[in-house]
């Protein structure tokens, strides 16, 4: 089983709650503490991940009355891989993973790739 921080655990949530509720009622925006609320995670935490997924791109932020956060796009365009490189810099388990040294042999049955 691999092991994730807590902040990737976190954000990695974050994002699910906001892709279902996307593919429930669109594309509304959600506060941090609703976010926080139905995740169970502490909200000035929540706020630091948001704030990291917001620099990746991968959620969009509005402050003020009525604001909130959404996915910055499909949710089905989204890999695990980007929300891990966004909170924990880029890793690569494996050489094939590194977009800058890619040595794989198996690219055509490789179904580690979309993650």
């Amino acid at each position: 089983m691999l092991k994730v921080s807590q902040k990737t655990e976190y954000a990695m949530r974050a994002m699910i709650e906001l892709a279902l509720r996307r593919t429930r009622g669109g594309d509304t925006l959600v506060p941090a503490r609703t976010l926080a609320e139905a995740q169970h995670i502490p909200l000035r935490f929540l706020e630091q991940q948001l704030g990291t997924l917001h620099k990746a791109g991968l959620v969009e932020s509005f402050r003020g009355a009525g604001g909130g956060c959404r996915l910055a796009r499909d949710p089905a365009t989204i890999h695990v891989s980007e929300v891990v490189d966004a909170v924990e810099g880029p890793l690569y388990p494996m050489n094939c993973l590194n977009t800058e040294d890619h040595t794989c042999f198996q690219d055509a049955q490789c179904g580690i790739q979309d993650l």
